[in-house]
């Protein structure tokens, strides 16, 4: 894995700083969502943007609340660029109080959506599962994203449209570098597609009976599509039923029916506890700290996107086989 992301890096990192020659353009203010988000953004944009991130590293997506600091960022910013599928509801309020006028770039444009229907497929274990329809909808229990999962990001190859999305929005706002943008994303969306090669075969590794992903809440379905597993959340991610004593059950029985060998607690994520007990009860162990919502702090495993993907790949495939 080590070899991979330092191939895939220094292949990149040669390519920009080929390309940016000896004039220094006027960065771009870019302003992104996540932490992900950002984190794309710099690869397809080089030397060419300055981006900011609006939630820090490892901060919670789901009931996030912006600070009067983010409505001078986004008044800033020449260039928004979010998620999309319902992940933040708060967006419109804080362009509208900042009086922002820049394009806003929805990376998950072109990706294929799974309805919120179709993931739970799972008994909602007294979960209130209630969903707004509607497009300006809170995060007070995690879940609330509206018609469709929003973490189209797990799945690499998502994360390739992301790329060529991205490269494209910053093609319009910058004209002068939209033929650097247009490679730079083409490049890394390549990257990205090895990745995903990698993790079909890292997973490939893990016995079909033992492809069940028991995470804090339901943030993996993408992954679980794309690479041949079943999705198995917890739910834990509302503190409201953490003590509920027939829901826990529930999860338990589930656990041990469906021959779960391991479960994995999430940064950037409630239900720890929860996560923690159904384990302990049902007998197995607790393989890892996956990253979903959120890259790792600069300078530690997991501070990029395709650091991401391959740190939770390896840690599932080893964590069930």
């Amino acid at each position: 894995m080590n070899a991979l992301l330092r191939i895939a890096g220094l292949a990149f990192f040669c390519v920009v700083a080929w390309a940016a020659g000896a004039d220094e353009p006027r960065r771009l203010r870019v302003v992104a969502t996540t932490s992900i988000l950002a984190d794309i953004a710099r690869q397809v944009g080089g030397d060419r943007v300055e981006v900011r991130a609006l939630l820090p590293p490892r901060a919670q997506v789901h009931g996030y609340e912006p600070t009067p600091a983010d409505v001078a960022v986004i008044g800033n910013a020449e260039l928004i660029i979010v998620n999309g599928l319902g992940l933040e509801g708060w967006l419109a309020r804080l362009v509208q109080e900042a009086n922002a006028t820049s394009p806003i770039i929805t990376a998950s444009e072109h990706v294929e959506a799974l309805a919120i229907d179709a993931t739970h497929d799972h008994d909602d274990h007294g979960h209130d599962h209630g969903h707004d329809h509607g497009h300006d909808h809170g995060h007070d229990h995690g879940h609330d994203h509206g018609d469709f999962d929003p973490h189209a990001w797990l799945d690499a190859r998502n994360g390739a449209l992301y790329a060529e999305r991205i490269a494209e929005g910053l093609a319009i706002a910058d004209a002068a570098g939209a033929e650097d943008y247009r490679a730079w994303g083409a490049i890394y969306a390549g990257q990205l597609r090895l990745v995903d090669a990698w993790i079909r075969r890292e997973i490939a590794t893990v016995p079909e009976p033992q492809r069940v992903l028991v995470t804090n809440h339901d943030s993996l379905r993408y992954f679980a599509r794309a690479y041949g597993l079943r999705a198995l959340p917890l739910g834990g991610v509302d503190p409201e039923h953490e003590g509920n004593a027939a829901a826990l059950a529930t999860l338990i029985a589930d656990v041990r029916t469906a021959g779960v060998r391991a479960a994995f607690l999430e940064y950037g994520a409630d239900g720890d506890r929860t996560v923690t007990q159904v384990a302990r009860e049902a007998g197995i162990v607790i393989a890892g700290r996956l990253y979903t919502d959120t890259l790792a702090p600069p300078g530690e495993p997991g501070d990029s996107y395709l650091g991401l993907l391959l740190i939770n790949a390896r840690m599932v495939a080893r964590g069930l086989r």
